[in-house]
């Protein structure tokens, strides 16, 4: 009843993906496990950001384990989201003196943390949450990604370590009563052009049991050269965000727009279009190619 009445009076008390169409679909960010899933540079990571970037700026306690990006990067990324420059010209130091005083004067937000130390052990990482949670309230948590986490449990049988892995961040969401993001690949063999499913999540077995959302990046543009190579061609950063499994809601697929300057996806305009028969086909079944259509 307290998160309800809290919800209904704070806008603010639940956190979202900040993607109109997803949030409607999924209804936002609640206690349990999330899995994102995407090839290599598909946006994962930016997505994800983006969420712990907006939590932090709404109040929530955000705590992200990154084996990939360090927190200086995070950081470019944060500054760019809040005051407007750009990642690229903070790398390359072409900022104005007004710039760099906005730089200098900006504090970022005490309420986002991010651990960098690269390759973590589960049991480290249950710990080191466990006890941030005690000092801050810790109320989202972020792991990018699943796939390079370690274990010292079950040496030489990588499927019974995947499995203790996501075992333990689903025991971790229900103990601290948080939502927690993990990203992870998809198979190797997985072909950029072809529609994924969550039997594409690499160790997928576990995963897809233990997991209470699951959430597939598309980019299908990235398996045709010719489209992925010509930057004004309309299906150019167009992807799919596939819910292909929610225990809180429907499933089904919403379109947004990669937005790769900022590295970032956003909202697709109303007038966006695409002809009938470039779009992708479907494999998830009757009711999720409804809801697939419904949130286009």
């Amino acid at each position: 009843l307290k998160q309800i009445k809290d919800r209904r009076n704070n806008k603010n008390a639940t956190i979202k993906f900040n993607l109109k169409k997803l949030d409607r679909l999924l209804g936002g960010i609640f206690t349990g496990h999330y899995v994102i899933v995407g090839m290599t540079g598909s946006g994962k990571t930016a997505l994800a950001i983006d969420v712990a970037i907006s939590a932090a700026l709404q109040g929530h306690s955000v705590l992200m384990f990154s084996a990939e990006m360090n927190s200086v990067e995070l950081i470019y990324r944060e500054i760019q989201k809040t005051i407007g420059i750009s990642v690229t010209n903070m790398r390359t130091g072409e900022v104005t003196d007004s710039q760099l005083e906005r730089i200098e004067n900006y504090v970022t937000s005490p309420n986002f943390y991010v651990n960098d130390i690269g390759r973590i052990d589960i049991d480290e990482l249950v710990s080191t949450a466990t006890l941030h949670h005690r000092k801050y309230g810790l109320e989202l948590l972020i792991v990018d990604y699943l796939q390079l986490l370690t274990t010292t449990k079950f040496p030489n049988n990588e499927n019974s370590q995947i499995k203790y892995i996501s075992n333990q961040l689903k025991a971790l969401s229900k103990s601290l009563n948080i939502p927690i993001l993990t990203l992870a690949q998809y198979n190797k063999t997985v072909d950029p052009g072809d529609k994924p499913n969550s039997n594409d999540i690499y160790g997928s077995g576990s995963i897809k049991h233990d997991a209470d959302v699951i959430l597939l990046i598309h980019k299908e543009y990235l398996g045709d050269d010719k489209i992925k190579n010509d930057l004004k061609h309309p299906k150019n950063g167009y992807t799919e965000m596939i819910v292909d499994k929610s225990r809180f809601s429907q499933t089904g697929s919403v379109f947004v727009k990669w937005v790769a300057h900022e590295t970032r996806f956003a909202d697709l305009p109303d007038d966006y279009f695409i002809p009938v028969e470039d779009k992708p086909n479907n494999r998830m079944g009757a009711r999720a190619r409804q809801s697939a259509w419904l949130f286009i």
